[in-house]
This record gives C-alpha cells, sequence and structure tokens, in this order.
C-alpha cells in the first residue's frame, strides 16, 4: 500500500497472488517424490513415519532461507494526512468487526481444503503420495491464470462483486468435491478452489484495506 500508487494496486496484489501458486507448484511436485527419496536412502517403507518426518524438515529450512531476502528490504512509510480538526480519527470499529467476521468464516473453508486435502487423497481415495503431488503441483496451474485475471474482473464487476463472485465459485467447489468422493472429481475441484481463492484474497484485501481508512486520514501518494 506504500509503495504503489492508486492505479497500480490491483496489479500488485494480483501479481503477488498469482506468485504464490506458482511457487506452491514447484513446491508440491517436490513434496510427493521426497518420501520415496528418504525412503530409499534410509531403506524403510512409505509405511513408516520417519520418511514423512525427514520431509517435513524441509520446510521450515526454506522458511528459514526466505527471510534472507527480507534483511536488507527498505521498509515502506506512510504519511497520514493531517484533518486540522485536533481530535483522534474514530476507528472504523463496525467495519473492521464486519471484515473480520468475512475473513473468519471463508478461512474455515480454505483452511481445510489445504490442510486435510492431501490426507482425504491418501486416506480416503488411496492416491499415492507422487499422485498427491502431481495432483496438488497441477492444480496451482489455474491460480496462476486465475490471480492474473483478478484486475479485469475487479474493472468489470468492481472490487466488492469480484470478492462474492469468487467466494461463491469457491462455495460451489467444496459442495462438488464433497458430493463426489473420487479422485477424478477432487483433483479438479480442488484446482478450481484454489483458482477462486486466487481472485477472492486479493479482491477481499483490496476491498479492506480501501475501505478501513478513516474519513479525513487516507494516506498519501507515495
Amino acid at each position: 500500500m506504500a509503495t504503489t500508487h492508486e492505479g497500480e494496486r490491483k496489479y500488485a496484489f494480483s501479481v503477488f497472488a498469482a506468485l504464490i501458486p506458482a511457487t506452491a507448484l514447484l513446491g508440491s511436485l517436490i513434496a510427493g517424490v521426497l518420501p520415496g527419496l528418504f525412503a530409499r536412502a534410509m531403506g524403510a517403507s512409505l509405511d513408516d513415519p520417519e520418511p514423512y518426518r525427514l520431509a517435513l524438515t524441509v520446510g521450515p529450512a526454506l522458511y528459514l532461507l526466505a527471510l534472507l531476502p527480507m534483511i536488507g528490504a527498505d521498509p515502506g512509510k506512510i504519511t497520514t494526512v493531517d484533518t486540522g480538526q485536533g481530535l483522534p480519527i474514530r476507528p472504523p470499529v463496525e467495519l473492521l468487526a464486519l471484515f473480520g467476521a468475512i475473513v473468519f468464516l471463508g478461512a474455515i473453508g480454505e483452511g481445510s481444503l489445504r490442510t486435510f486435502f492431501n490426507v482425504y487423497l491418501d486416506v480416503g481415495l488411496d492416491v499415492p503420495p507422487s499422485g498427491i503431488g502431481a495432483i496438488m503441483g497441477a492444480a496451482q496451474l489455474l491460480p496462476i491464470a486465475a490471480a492474473l485475471s483478478a484486475p479485469l474482473l475487479m474493472l468489470r464487476l468492481g472490487t466488492g462483486n469480484a470478492v462474492v463472485t469468487a467466494a461463491l465459485a469457491l462455495s460451489g467447489f467444496l459442495l462438488l468435491m464433497a458430493a463426489f468422493p473420487v479422485a477424478w472429481v477432487a483433483a479438479p475441484g480442488f484446482m478450481g478452489a484454489l483458482a477462486a481463492l486466487a481472485i477472492r484474497n486479493p479482491s477481499l484485501d483490496l476491498l479492506g484495506r480501501n475501505s478501513s481508512y478513516p474519513a479525513g486520514g487516507r494516506p498519501s501518494q507515495p
């Protein structure tokens, strides 16, 4: 918000949203083969928990490496506009509560999808780890295009309507996955749900940030 102009924000938020599934694609493909590689190196089987435990250690290591580019980053600065009233501006409590409820309810579906989908494929549908990695990796392709198309959708429908449209699409894909417990439905359902999230999240984020500035206290253009 501090380093982009008003006309640039939709595109900046959407490109950021597209980068997440793009990197997750590579991560999912690697994660699908890591347990097998560790199992062969240890002489163990995929029924043992040790190969999966070792594969999980890769994530924290990558998170630590991701901190390195941030060390020299220049933080953005936001300058508020003086209203001249000499009184503190009342925060928009009602608006923040509304957005908090929207984010909380949306996080239930998104959190369950991201947390339990691989378990569902493994335990419920008997998909092997390599197949799970391939499905979750391929499921990142459509969200990349969806995130990049989010600015066009916001310009055409409006940011608020884009949030509603994406939320309805997400609900539809989740219902589809729940109604048909087979892999050939779960895979495209998961892909469609991630695509809907790739539009909903930047749209909701942008809507919330642009709507929560108090009157007269809007940040100046950088």
